[in-house]
């Protein structure tokens, strides 16, 4: 008992004096005021506060206790975490100290000398942490002020060292004009000696200067209190000099310098610059530079260059043609333009796109993007791009881009026409096959498609419709049921069903919607559906119109035009082909089958000729008025067989033509001084010709597009022709391998069809003749009769469509002799009338090409008609000459018909055939009074010479 009371009282009377050495030492903390002493809990926040904190920091205890003690550092050190940084090194080392910017309550900054120390318990974990500040901002200060000083005394002394090292010319004078200092450079460019100028008046040493602009800016300098600067040719001094002028209490000082051969570079740079421009503004391709708000450091991960492509990069620059490619007509309307805007994200393509040019080092050749135009619709380029890298940072990226969407497009029409062909020859129910299309339609061409046909019984049945969201489907269902379409509707199906002609809308205005709508409901209904564009194209066969697929364009967003049309035209004939076969003959199966192998081949040998021409740049010079080559990229250096560039501007022009022999598209020789080269440099824009170029040296013939365009001066005098050289060696030689190709198809089929389907209906004929004579004088043998007689028309029209796959043979014999021997063959099927055959002296009598065989399919067709329908007695067919064009005539004297009689495919298909060749048709007819049919088309170039 006595040991524990012992050490009990031992233990009591220490821990008093550990009391009243704590209270001392915190009477003593609370005393101090020139250090601002308190204590941190281990997160940092205040839990005791001294005088010298109050007085330095500005807090009294009542307000600080419990903050955190970030609360005394600048905004820039909480960001970036350093309170919780000193607190970390503190607890890791004992200790930290720094000296640095501390904040007062009322938010003014001081200089403080501090000092972190951990506090840890008798097991090393961090109790807190004891941090010591003192106000050091007047010897921080008084520091600053020796510093300053001691620098103007050692700029003092420098300032004459300086003056006399400088490139620049210097000379002081005081408010009297006198010259008071002058460096070694002044009197360099001067031409005097300091002795010689210091004390006299500029004015009066030289006189030269009063009438200057060196004087006038001087008198303003002076008389104003302000800097000057100027950029002159000094009388004195004989050449351009650049400098400041500064005016001072006592007089001016000036720096000037000699920029003679800045001036000359300027000069220089300034013609370049014109011909660079004269270059872009005249391109075919677009060519623009996208500048980057901040640079982005070429280090950093590709999808984050191309997260900070997207929201930094902008069109600083590009030409009108450019432009045009978007829909705008200058380039002023699309600069400022974000990449985004040109380029959107979410197409994968795009990021294909600028990630190869990220991992290619900013440097790529025909890379393929899908952009959008002003009204958001796709277009597809090929670009060449540079990227600028300074310093490991990207800051902009120059480029050239053509426009392939039409190209893009035709590939994108030619799969999905293949694609149709494979659905409409997979099967002969032509309810499937019309259903599959449809499918095949959405999305790649529509949001919507309807398929409407006429049934067995004439009425009209809604095969198909289909959109992405099945629901949007059955409400179309739903709307035809409720609300069924007007059969005599301005516009629409059923207008296309009686016309059988095609409907487009590029644009649906409020008002047809509200039109068509029959009350508040289905307005509201229409609306909601977003219909931007529709067309409708007939399903025609046969001179029959067999239904119509309705194609319309919503939440897509796209616009119809010509092309979409045209296309939508080639789909539907491919369907009607489909759905006529079907209900006549098996055998189209295999005829479609044929024929999409044919298509395959043929575009196998397109697509191979893509790769060859993609490669192929344009070539590019440019001519000073005298002719002389003064610009030439490489590849019209390759086309005209120089080595370089280089060596093809050092050429003579005259050696240049030297190695060709020019023709044109007729094979004639070519004038050199109606080259569109020449023709620009008399003033003449818009100069294009397709040429055809002989290598002297090899005898080669070269096919080129030439196109060149004069640059004016300001007098609108020619300053330079731009020509741009498109080589279409290859297209010109493709163009005619499928001539080839498409002439052995059609060869193929004639054969086909004479020699299998022919022979089959001859054999059916004959059996059926065999059995008619078993039943004769029965109702029978009518009925056979009139079978066999169907049957012989078919033959003869199976013989015309061999006679027409043929015809391609025939086109080398001289015109008339094809026209001959087709008055001959309707000859042989007339039945009751006559028909005559006029050839006037002076109507060719040579092969017509192309343009003979639009004539004769003319002629087929009208003969065609006047057999079938006019019910004459009576045809001519003329052909002659009036002025400088070709007339073909055929009239005859049949049942005729009136203006309201509404034009058939037949006579549309003349008319476009007539256009084709550059010519008209004009077709009069009254009722009782026949039917004249004439072509009137523009002679040969050979016979009009």
């Amino acid at each position: 008992m006595s040991v524990r009371s012992e050490n009990g009282e031992a233990s009591g009377r220490s821990g008093e004096l550990l009391r009243e050495s704590e209270e001392r030492f915190r009477l003593l903390v609370e005393g101090v005021k020139d250090y601002a002493i308190f204590m941190l809990d281990p997160e940092g926040r205040i839990v005791t506060w001294n005088r010298g904190a109050e007085r330095i920091k500005g807090y009294k205890s009542g307000e600080i206790l419990g903050r955190h003690f970030s609360v005394f550092y600048t905004e820039e050190d909480v960001e970036r975490g350093h309170p919780a940084w000193e607190l970390r090194l503190a607890a890791a080392e004992g200790s930290y100290e720094e000296t640095g910017l501390r904040v007062r309550k009322d938010g003014s900054r001081f200089w403080a000398s501090v000092v972190i120390t951990a506090l840890r318990s008798e097991e090393g974990d961090i109790r807190g942490f004891a941090k010591v500040t003192r106000d050091i901002t007047e010897r921080v200060e008084a520091e600053e002020r020796e510093r300053l000083l001691l620098r103007e005394q050692v700029a003092r002394e420098q300032f004459s060292r300086i003056l006399e090292s400088i490139t620049d010319a210097f000379f002081a004078v005081d408010d009297g004009w006198r010259f008071t200092y002058l460096n070694h450079r002044a009197e360099e460019l001067w031409g005097r000696s300091r002795e010689e100028l210091l004390g006299s008046t500029i004015w009066e040493e030289f006189p030269r200067l009063a009438d200057s602009e060196l004087y006038r800016r001087m008198m303003l300098a002076a008389e104003r209190r302000v800097t000057t600067e100027f950029e002159t040719v000094v009388p004195v001094l004989g050449f351009w000099a650049a400098g400041q002028i500064y005016p001072s209490e006592d007089g001016l000082s000036v720096y000037f310098r000699d920029v003679t051969g800045r001036k000359r570079t300027e000069e220089e740079l300034r013609r370049s610059t014109e011909r660079y421009r004269g270059f872009v503004e005249h391109s075919t391709e677009g060519i623009w530079r996208f500048e980057l708000e901040e640079p982005v450091p070429t280090d950093l991960p590709v999808e984050e260059q191309i997260e900070r492509f997207y929201s930094h990069g902008y069109l600083a620059e590009c030409n009108d043609a450019m432009a045009a490619m978007y829909g705008f007509s200058r380039a002023e309307e699309i600069l400022g333009a974000r990449l985004g805007d040109l380029l959107p994200r979410p197409v994968p393509e795009n990021l294909q796109y600028l990630e190869a040019f990220v991992r290619s080092g900013y440097r790529i050749a025909d890379a393929e993007s899908v952009e959008v135009d002003r009204d958001g619709r796709p277009k597809h380029f090929l670009n060449n791009l540079a990227g600028i890298v300074e310093e490991g940072r990207l800051v902009r990226a120059w480029g050239t881009q053509r426009d392939v969407t039409e190209r893009h497009l035709a590939e994108e029409a030619q799969r999905l026409l293949a694609e149709a062909s494979d659905v409409l020859a997979s099967s002969l129910d032509y309810r499937a096959t019309l259903s599959n299309v449809a499918r095949l339609a959405v999305p790649a061409l529509a949001d919507w498609c309807a398929v409407d046909v006429f049934g067995e019984d004439g009425a009209l049945e809604r095969l198909a419709v289909e959109h992405p969201d099945p629901e949007k489907v059955a409400l179309a269902y739903e709307l035809q049921e409720r609300y069924p379409p007007d059969p005599d509707a301005p516009r629409g199906v059923h207008r296309v069903l009686r016309t059988g002609e095609p409907e487009m809308m590029p644009e649906i205005p409020p008002e047809v919607i509200e039109g068509v709508a029959r009350d508040e409901e289905h307005r509201e209904i229409l609306r909601k559906l977003g219909l931007r564009s529709y067309m409708v194209v007939p399903l025609l066969a046969r001179g029959r119109t067999l239904g119509a697929i309705s194609l319309v364009a919503a939440e897509s967003g796209r616009r119809y035009g010509e092309p979409d049309l045209e296309f939508a035209r080639e789909l539907a004939r491919r369907a009607a082909l489909a759905v006529d076969n079907a209900k006549l003959f098996e055998e189209a199966r295999r005829e479609l089958s044929e024929r999409r192998r044919a298509q395959e081949e043929l575009r196998a040998s397109r697509d191979q000729l893509e790769v060859v021409l993609r490669g192929v740049a344009d070539g590019i010079t440019a001519q000073d008025p005298t002719g002389r080559i003064i610009y030439a990229n490489e590849t019209a250096a390759r086309l005209v067989g120089y080595p370089s560039a280089r060596e093809f501007i050092g050429a003579p022009v005259r050696e240049v033509m030297a190695r060709f022999e020019v023709f044109d598209e007729e094979g004639l020789p070519f004038p050199v001084e109606e080259l569109p080269g020449r023709r620009a440099l008399a003033g003449e824009e818009g100069g294009e010709k397709v040429l055809r170029f002989r290598v002297r040296a090899t005898d080669e013939d070269r096919w080129a597009l030439v196109r060149s365009e004069p640059v004016f001066d300001e007098q609108h005098g020619v300053r330079m022709a731009v020509n741009i050289f498109r080589d279409i060696t290859e297209r010109r030689r493709a163009g005619e391998a499928l001539r080839k190709v498409r002439e052995a198809e059609r060869n193929r089929m004639a054969r086909d069809l004479h020699d299998s389907v022919l022979q089959d209906l001859s054999y059916t004929a004959a059996a059926m003749g065999v059995v008619m004579l078993q039943a004769e004088g029965t109702e029978l043998e009518k009925q056979l009769q009139g079978a066999i007689d169907a049957i012989r028309r078919a033959a003869q029209g199976l013989r015309d469509a061999v006679h027409d796959l043929r015809i391609e043979d025939e086109l080398n014999r001289p015109f008339p002799d094809l026209v001959n021997d087709l008055v001959d063959r309707n000859r042989s099927m007339a039945a009751g009338y006559e028909i005559d055959l006029e050839i006037e002296d002076g109507f060719p009598s040579y092969p017509l090409g192309e343009t003979g065989t639009q004539l004769w399919r003319v002629l087929q067709e009208a003969l065609t008609n006047a057999r079938r329908h006019s019910q004459a007695s009576k045809v001519t067919v003329v052909l002659k000459t009036e002025g400088e064009d070709m007339i073909a005539e055929v009239s005859d004297d049949g049942r005729g018909f009136g203006p309201e009689t509404v034009p058939g495919v037949g006579q549309n298909s003349m008319r476009e055939r007539a256009a084709a060749v550059g010519g008209s048709l004009q077709v009069e007819s009254e009722p009782g009074r026949g039917t004249r049919v004439l072509l009137r088309a523009p002679l040969p170039k050979e016979v009009r010479n």
